[in-house]
C-alpha cells in the first residue's frame, strides 16, 4: 500500500473526507469520497499521467464509462506527485462472465481513440512492458530471457510473421482486468495502459491475459478474433503471449530472480498457438 496522501495534496483537489485505501491495481491508490487519489512515478509516468488525464478529459464514451480527471487548485493535473479522478461504481471482475460485455466496451473504446495521434514520450519508455512489448513485435532484441520461458519464447518467436496493419493507441492490459462492471451501467475502463499497435491485438491480449489469469477459455480466445482472418488473429496472439511471458523475464532480469512466478498455463496456451499456427500454413 503506498503512503496516504498529503493534507496539501488532499485540499489542492478539494477532498473533504479522510481517504481509504483501495485494493484493486497496485493498490497504490486512496478514495476520498467520490475522489480518487493515485500517486505519479517521476519522470516517464508524470508524461503519461498528464497525457492520460488529457485524453479522457476529452472522451465522450457511448457504451463504456471512464473516470473524468481532477484538475488541482493550481490547475494542472498533477500536484505534488498525485493525480485525482472522480471515483467510478463498479467491481473489477476478471472472471469470463462478463468478456462478452468487456469485448464490446473495449471495441467501442478503441474506436474512440482511432484518431489520438502517438505521444512522442511513447518512444523512450523503459518499463519492462514497454521493453517486452518492443521485444514481442521484433523492434528489439529480447533482454536475457529467464531460463524457466526461454523455451517458450523461443517457440513463440520462430512462429512469427509479419502483421501489416495500421496502428492507433490501445489499451494493452484490460484482459484480466482494468474494467469495472456494476449493475444497470455500462463496464468502465479504468487504469489506462497505452500501446501503439493494431486496434485488434488489444483484442488478442486480453483474450490471452484472460486465458492466463482469469479462467478464460477457447470460446473466450475465438470469441475476441471474431472478424478477424485466423491466421492473423493467431499472430496477434503470438505477440499477446509473447509480450506477457517477456515481461515475467523483464521483472526476474531485474530482480536478479534465480527463480520466476510462472503461470502454468503458458505452456498450454503456446502449445495452443502453435498449433493454430500450423494449420493456418
Amino acid at each position: 500500500m503506498s503512503m496516504k496522501p498529503p493534507a496539501a495534496v488532499m485540499a489542492a483537489f478539494g477532498c473533504m473526507v479522510d481517504p481509504v485505501p483501495l485494493s484493486g491495481g497496485e493498490a497504490k491508490s486512496w478514495r476520498s469520497g467520490g475522489i480518487m487519489l493515485k500517486p505519479v512515478d517521476s519522470g516517464e509516468g508524470r508524461a503519461l499521467a498528464s497525457w492520460t488525464a488529457d485524453l479522457f478529459a476529452g472522451l465522450r464514451p457511448e457504451g463504456y464509462r471512464i473516470p473524468r480527471p481532477i484538475r488541482s487548485a493550481s490547475g494542472g493535473w498533477i500536484e505534488q506527485d498525485w493525480v485525482a479522478w472522480t471515483f467510478l461504481e463498479g467491481v473489477e471482475e476478471s472472471s469470463p462472465v462478463h468478456w462478452a460485455e468487456r469485448l464490446t466496451a473495449l471495441s467501442l473504446f478503441h474506436k474512440a481513440l482511432a484518431a489520438v495521434p502517438r505521444p512522442g514520450w511513447m518512444n523512450a519508455l523503459s518499463d519492462p512492458w514497454s521493453i517486452a512489448d518492443r521485444a514481442a513485435w521484433g523492434e528489439e532484441e529480447p533482454r536475457d530471457i529467464h531460463p524457466s520461458v526461454a523455451g517458450l519464447v523461443s517457440r513463440l518467436i520462430n512462429l512469427r510473421r509479419v502483421v501489416d496493419l495500421p496502428s492507433q493507441v490501445c489499451h494493452g492490459d484490460i484482459g484480466a482486468g482494468n474494467m469495472l462492471f456494476a449493475e444497470n451501467l455500462p463496464p468502465a475502463v479504468i487504469d489506462m495502459s497505452p500501446y501503439w499497435r493494431p486496434e485488434p491485438f488489444a483484442r488478442a491480449a486480453a483474450a490471452v491475459d484472460a486465458m492466463a489469469w482469469a479462467g478464460g477459455t477457447v470460446a473466450d480466445l475465438d470469441l475476441a478474433g471474431r472478424g478477424i482472418d485466423p491466421p492473423l488473429y493467431t499472430q496477434l496472439l503470438l505477440r499477446g503471449a509473447l509480450r506477457r511471458i517477456m515481461t515475467i523475464s523483464e521483472f526476474a532480469r531485474l530482480r536478479g530472480s534465480s527463480t520466476i512466478d510462472d503461470d502454468p498455463l503458458w505452456p498450454s496456451i503456446v502449445d495452443l498457438i502453435e498449433l493454430r499456427s500450423r494449420q493456418s500454413r
